[in-house]
């Protein structure tokens, strides 16, 4: 994905341990998070070069560059590392790997509440 001038894109993500363990630390620490708002987010937004070349790499999969007219972000997570003793864990091959990896088990059907 790159931006209207070419770069790739850079994104904020979370995986889903991380953001229960942030959910966790300000549960844990009510005085530091009493009406704050925290970005709980990885050290450093996903690059979608990146991740094309880390699948090229683990998965041999090839990778195409779609021009978008979006533009990258970059949170700053400090604010919870500080109050909340909080630290995201899920790197970027890791939160690929287990996306990539994942499979909804046989007894898990997959509903679909809206199709478009």
């Amino acid at each position: 994905m790159l931006d209207p001038e070419g770069v790739p894109v850079k994104r904020n993500f979370i995986h889903l341990d991380d953001l229960l363990s942030a959910i966790i630390a300000a549960l844990h620490n009510p005085e530091a998070s009493h009406q704050e708002t925290f970005n709980v987010c990885m050290d450093e937004p996903v690059d979608y070069r990146a991740v094309g070349q880390y699948l090229a790499t683990s998965r041999n999969l090839p990778t195409v560059e779609v021009a978008t007219e979006f533009h990258s972000t970059w949170l700053d997570n400090s604010k919870a590392k500080f109050l909340l003793g909080w630290r995201p864990r899920v790197d970027l091959h890791t939160l690929i790997d287990r996306a990539w990896d994942y499979q909804r088990a046989e007894e898990d059907p997959r509903t679909i509440w809206y199709p478009g």
